[in-house]
């Protein structure tokens, strides 16, 4: 059986998969546009420093963009599954203070 805060915790990871395939879908539908996922790539690409990049690259080899990439989907899906996780938290949180406040607990 799972528990509230897991059942939060996959709402938030679909939730941002949703999230993200609808900005994918819309960055295709609109010519010029860039994909969000290879906008944040590219970001911190260009905010690495010279020598993590080396590092990286050279770790990774051939991988590294697709592994960045994978990299940056999951820390998305991440995310949204510990924002999920934390709203469930704090309904249950609420819910309680309710039944407090009314005497039912």
């Amino acid at each position: 059986m799972m528990t509230r805060n897991g059942r939060g915790l996959l709402a938030g990871v679909a939730a941002a998969a949703v999230m993200l395939a609808l900005a994918e879908l819309g960055a295709s539908l609109v010519p010029g546009a860039v994909s969000p996922v290879l906008a944040v790539a590219r970001t911190v690409i260009s905010s690495a420093p010279a020598r993590v990049r080396e590092v990286l690259v050279s770790s990774a080899g051939t991988a590294d963009k697709p592994a960045l990439l994978i990299g940056i989907v999951l820390v998305v899906l991440l995310l949204g599954g510990l924002l999920g996780a934390l709203v469930r938290s704090a309904e249950q949180r609420d819910l309680l203070a309710v039944q407090r406040r009314r005497g039912l607990d």
